[in-house]
């Protein structure tokens, strides 16, 4: 038996260590009969990849390459075993993807702080535009110029942010339905007039448990990645259909597991993509659009948000003849909303333009709110309340006190409710503060109008079920 410098360095043990011990040091112990017959009987080399303990006692991956030895006559009289440390090889692999997403990421800065300069020079300029004399449709088109701009800001934000994994999904019960519906005023603005598009909703639908942000991103990115597809105009489908899969079709479909789903279709008639485009289209940064164009994270983006759901991501597409996505996402039991009857909720925020927004669109949906622009002061207003408090609304990081804080502060007073944060920071920054993101708990910023009341509402409806 020999015993080279390389394996030494391998496994820990020294040549005189090792000579005269048992195979089994090197060999894996539930492949003897492969191992045997090439050793003993000069079947053909194999190939194990296993986990062997070096000197030191700890694990170490190998891929093991064992091959006869055979004298003149063909005899066998020995095995070589050439082992490749795949701990190593997987380390450097992971550096090299590092490093190139490095690159990618620092060629992709440049389009992304183009895109957002030019979306504030949108805002800015439509700003000063809606300060001048206007008539009200004038105004009207100024300020619906200056909130396509800052959905596109937002869209662009959550999209790297949900690439980079700095973004987890807030899940719960989720109406695609109605996530639908409420975006279909932006897609109206996204699609252009030479591209007729059409809405087909199965009222039929389940509930899903998802992010509601990441499935608006979902379909946005699909409805942008079509329009796309149809420079010369065309027609855009957005359907949605129910579907049972069963143990026989399961395979069939994309290695669903057996269940009912509720599928997003999204189909265009647009270029269409050749084999070799489907094949590479959910890869990140890949793009068939020009330079400054795309990013190539939409894709790509899509299917890992898809992914963390349960579901699947199906792609049928020709050159010439269109595409059809379509997105598969398991349904749950669909849970009640709690109805919008008076219920007072504890506003706490010290953004004044922020904290304005939110008090007027509660109370223009029902809600009795006690606004606050701090903590202290929301514990002099819900002492002062002669009512009960349902629901406090808060901001994580504020000054002198957190939201996390108050709620402990109200607690202590015996001032006890259910509580939805507000946040724009990361999950590390807030989870800092003692509040994980992926329990419900915390609404992103920015938020819509509707995505406000259906988190307030959903909060609500928990405590409901609970009582």
């Amino acid at each position: 038996m020999t015993w080279n410098s390389a394996t030494e360095r391998l496994y820990g043990y020294r040549a005189e260590e090792v000579i005269g011990r048992p195979v089994s040091l090197l060999l894996p112990e539930d492949r003897p009969g492969q191992v045997e017959e090439v050793m003993c009987c000069g079947a053909a080399p194999i190939q194990i990849e296993t986990k062997r303990v070096r000197k030191d006692g700890t694990l170490v991956d190998v891929s093991l390459s064992v091959s006869p030895v055979l004298d003149d006559a063909g005899k066998v009289v020995g095995a070589t075993t050439v082992a490749r440390n795949l701990t190593a090889l997987a380390e450097i692999e992971e550096q090299q993807r590092r490093a190139q997403k490095l690159e990618a990421l620092g060629s992709l800065a440049g389009g992304v702080a183009h895109d957002f300069n030019n979306l504030l020079t949108v805002i800015l300029g439509f700003g000063t535009i809606a300060l001048e004399p206007l008539s009200p449709e004038e105004a009207r088109e100024a300020i619906e110029e200056i909130i396509r701009a800052a959905e596109r800001a937002g869209d662009l934000t959550r999209q790297l942010l949900a690439f980079s994994r700095q973004e987890s999904a807030v899940t719960y019960p989720v109406d695609v339905n109605g996530i639908i519906r409420n975006l279909t005023s932006m897609l109206g603005r996204v699609v252009p007039k030479d591209i007729q598009l059409e809405i087909l909703l199965d009222p039929g639908l389940t509930p899903v448990v998802c992010d509601p942000t990441q499935l608006e991103q979902v379909v946005m990115n699909l409805a942008v990645n079509a329009r796309d597809a149809m420079p010369t105009g065309g027609r855009l489908t957005i359907a949605t259909r129910l579907i049972g899969v069963g143990e026989e079709h399961a395979r069939e479909r994309d290695g669903l597991e057996p269940g009912t789903y509720a599928a997003i279709v999204v189909a265009d008639t647009g270029v269409g993509m050749t084999p070799d485009t489907q094949a590479n289209v959910f890869e990140p940064f890949f793009t068939t659009k020009p330079a400054g164009s795309g990013t190539g994270l939409g894709l790509a983006t899509v299917l890992r948000i898809v992914e963390e759901t349960g579901g699947r991501v199906a792609i049928s597409s020709e050159p010439g003849s269109g595409t059809i996505v379509t997105v598969y996402l398991p349904c749950e039991p669909a849970s009640a909303l709690a109805e919008d009857n008076g219920h007072t909720i504890l506003l706490v925020e010290d953004d004044e333009g922020l904290r304005r927004l939110a008090a007027t669109v509660l109370r223009l949906n029902g809600y009795r709110v006690l606004p606050a622009r701090s903590g202290q002061e929301a514990i002099e207003a819900a002492r002062t309340h002669a009512g009960s408090i349902e629901l406090v609304l808060s901001d994580v990081f504020m000054p002198q006190m957190s939201g996390p804080e108050l709620v402990q502060r109200l607690g202590e007073l015996g001032l006890v409710a259910p509580t939805l944060f507000m946040s724009g920071y990361r999950d590390e920054e807030i989870a800092d503060q003692g509040v994980e993101r992926s329990n419900g708990a915390v609404l992103g910023k920015p938020f819509t109008p509707d995505s406000l009341l259906d988190r307030v509402r959903t909060t609500l409806a928990r405590v409901k079920e609970h009582v």
